[in-house]
Parts: C-alpha cells; structure tokens; sequence
C-alpha cells in the first residue's frame, strides 16, 4: 500500500510539473526587446535547399533532443548522425537525452532562453503548442513524399508538414510462442478469447502479464486501444462532443463495456501489478519469466538484444466492442527548431532521415517497421514481421488522423489519470461502479469546462 500511495504521489508531482509548464507561459518583459526578425508570411512557399555533396557544409554543430527510453534506439539515432557526418564532415552532432518527464518543460526553457534545440524527437501533435506558437519548422511536402501515405496525417496541422517519421509504432501485447504453445494457447482474436488465455495461466499458477505499471504512463497502454482508437474510429467527434458538453459520458453505453474490458484483464497481472519498471518489464518478458507483455513497438529491438534466440510474437489488443482495431501511426518523429541556428544543414539532415539508408540503419538497429517506402531491412525482428502485417491487414487505426481540434491532448491526461484512479481502485477491493465512474467523470469535464 505504500508502494502503491508513492507511485501515485509521484504521478500527481509529474502531471502538475507539466500542466504548470504548459499552461504558464512567462509574460514578455517591460523593458523592449531588441526588434524581431519578420515573421514569414504563411500563404509564402517554404524554400528549402538542396542537399549538399558531401564536405561541402559549413562548419555547423547541431543538438538533437531526444527522449527515447531504449538503448537501442539511442544507438540508432547516434549511427544516423554518424553517417551524415560522414559525408558531411563539417557537421557534427550532439545528442542529448532527457526524462519523459523532463521533456517538454526543458523544450520550454531552452526555448524561452534562445537555446532551443535544432530537432527535437515527438510529433506535431503531440504539443501542438510549440506548432501554433511557431517554434517548429513548416517543411516542404516534397521532403515526406517517400514515407508511407497512410502516416502523412501525423505529421500534418492545417494542411501544413512539421516532421517526418522513422518507424511505424502500434500498442499491441508481445507473447511468448513456447508458452503459448506449451498450454495449447493460440494468438486470441476476441477479448473472451483473450481473458479466457489469461485464466488458462492464472489456472496453471503462471502469472501471465507482465507486472509493468511501476511507472506512471504504463497502465495507459491497456486503457487506450478502447477509450483512444476503437471509441474515435466509430464516431471522430465524440471526444470533442464530450468536451463541449454536447453529450455526457452516461449517455454513452459502449463506455460501460470498456470498463469491463479493465476489471476482466487486470487480474492477469498477478498480485502486484507495479512489481516492476518499463525497462524491467522488458528484461522480464524477455528472459520469459511471464508470456505477456502489454506495451507498443519501441520494445522490439530491446526485447531482441536482451535475448536474441527467444521465440516472440506480437497481437493487436483484443477489444470488448466487436471490430478488430491496431492502434498505431509513427512512434519516432523528429522535427526541426524554426529557430535553428544553423537551419540549412537541419533541413539537408531531416531529408537524409528519409532516405532508405537512413531508414535502413535506424530500423535494422531497433529491428522495427520503416516509416519510409522501399526500405529492405537485413534481418527482420519476427515481431516487427507481426506488425507489419496488422498494417498489411487494413486494421491500422491512426488516431492522430482525426482533425485537429479533435485529438486533444486535455481529453488524454484527464482520462489516462481517471482511469488509472478506476483501475487501481479496484485493484485495491474498493472499485468504483461502472456508473460512479461515469457520473464522476461527467462532472470532471464540467468543472473543466468552468474554468476555461
């Protein structure tokens, strides 16, 4: 119970960092700045520059921030530097990583203080903000025309290009073929199927989810292919609708099922679900001591390099609503600083990140899924090969394709928090009703709505 009151003091602490650094934006000083360099006229065309041969770049050091949690995606964006500077010798690079949780408010600082990075690793809309604000580099459509089209929308904000991506990411469960095997489990297509694998397990004295909610965001991985994808793929207005107050969270009766579909999975993982952390639930699974793992591509290349001879395979979350949907998009974007220093060996970088040697080197390090079209990997993780096949299936469900004023980033931390409260209630043995929740969180919405 203490582990438990800790874990949830901290989220609150992180949660109110980040809403503080978001929302307080500091006033401009009394005294005038020296004047502004004119703002470029929107309706212009972005110029951009073509790629320079090798060795003929200016000297120019370039900082890219980063935030991935995975060694070998670190390695991977690391080798891509290397090998444009190789052609580029008078470009060099210093890659800089931070916290999750420190992220987006040292972005701000640094920022606010004229130090911003040259790139930075998110999407457009996942701090739409540092777009509208004009932090982020517009880039031309031509630059992402070699990625995957049904990946253009995440990087897209009114019509206008703000990145590119290096993989296609999706939320799924990792499993463990000999286990499944051994029990005479196969991959499950509906959620009985699903909770009836789970019990099969718990039955045999196996825990069969990893214990991965030692940190703040894992639980939202099982939360969010109902309540992000399959919710918003049936009707692109409800989260918006349920913001305005247009309608109300008890209105709506495939919300009830949802939370069923929690309190059905959460005895699979054991009597301690915060047991361990992201990088231990990785080595967990990986040295198979559970046969599930709930978490999204990016554990591909680490679960491989922990243990390179493990029989691993990959399934799209079994959902309570009929229908079967892959929650995915990019995982890794990368976009540029609109106040880089050096903004033309930026741009000819982000247009070598597109191309199928980049690519290459990026995907065969995290051995996931390229982003960009005609890219042939060396030796394809099997479950990359999984992925891929959910896209080649037509189950893929991009929620950053809806429109702007839809995906909102209030409506994900107001559920992901709430629902995490739900979940651990019931962990606990005081589990709110299914209407409590409901009612509960039609009054969240309204108190929000009074205050903005």
């Amino acid at each position: 119970m203490k582990k438990l009151l800790a874990i949830l003091l901290t989220m609150a602490l992180v949660f109110g960092v980040v809403a503080a650094c978001a929302d307080n934006t500091p006033a401009p000083a009394p005294a005038p700045a020296p004047a502004p360099a004119p703002a470029p006229e929107p309706a212009a065309p972005v110029e951009q520059a073509q790629p320079a041969e090798p060795g003929t770049h200016e000297d120019a050091h370039l900082r890219v921030f980063h935030h991935f949690g995975e060694q070998v995606k670190r390695d991977g964006m690391q080798e891509m530097c290397d090998a444009f500077t190789a052609k580029h010798p008078g470009v060099t690079f210093d890659v800089e990583y931070l916290d999750y949780g420190d992220y987006i408010p040292t972005i701000r600082l640094q920022i606010n203080a004229g130090n911003a990075p040259d790139f930075m690793h998110m999407r457009p809309k996942q701090q739409l903000e540092l777009v509208n604000d004009g932090h982020i580099l517009e880039i031309d459509p031509s630059i992402v025309a070699s990625m995957e089209p049904d990946l253009l929308p995440v990087v897209t904000v009114d019509g206008k290009i703000y990145g590119i991506g290096l993989n296609v990411g999706g939320l799924g469960i990792f499993y463990n073929k000999t286990m499944f095997n051994e029990h005479g489990f196969e991959v499950p297509e509906t959620l009985d199927e699903f909770v009836a694998i789970i019990n099969g397990f718990l039955d045999a004295g196996i825990v069969p989810l990893t214990p991965s909610w030692g940190e703040g965001w894992t639980p939202n991985l099982l939360f969010e292919p109902d309540f992000f994808s399959w919710q918003l793929k049936q009707d692109g207005t409800v989260q918006e609708r349920l913001m305005n107050g247009d309608v109300s969270f008890t209105d709506l009766p495939e919300m009830s099922l949802m939370l069923d579909r929690i309190i059905d999975v959460i005895p699979g993982y054991g009597p301690d679900p915060f047991m361990l952390d992201h990088g231990g639930s990785m080595r967990a699974f990986a040295m198979e001591e559970y046969p599930m793992l709930i978490l999204g591509n990016w554990g591909i290349g680490e679960i491989s390099s922990i243990n390179p001879n493990g029989d691993f395979g990959f399934f799209a979350s079994p959902m309570r609503n009929p229908g079967k949907i892959f929650q995915g998009g990019i995982d890794d974007g990368i976009m540029v600083s609109s106040n880089s220093k050096y903004p033309e060996q930026a741009l000819d970088f982000l247009k070598f990140l597109v191309t199928p040697e980049a690519n290459a080197i990026y995907n065969n390090k995290t051995m996931n899924v390229p982003a960009i079209q005609g890219v042939t990997l060396d030796n394809p993780s099997p479950m990359a090969l999984d992925l891929k096949k959910l896209v080649e299936d037509g189950i893929l469900f991009v929620p950053e394709s809806v429109p702007n004023d839809i995906y909102h980033s209030d409506w994900m931390g107001e559920m992901n928090s709430n629902l995490y409260d739900f979940a651990v209630r019931a962990i606990e043995g005081n589990r709110m009703s299914n209407q409590e929740w409901l009612e509960h969180m039609d009054n969240v919405f309204a108190t929000l709505r009074a205050m903005s």
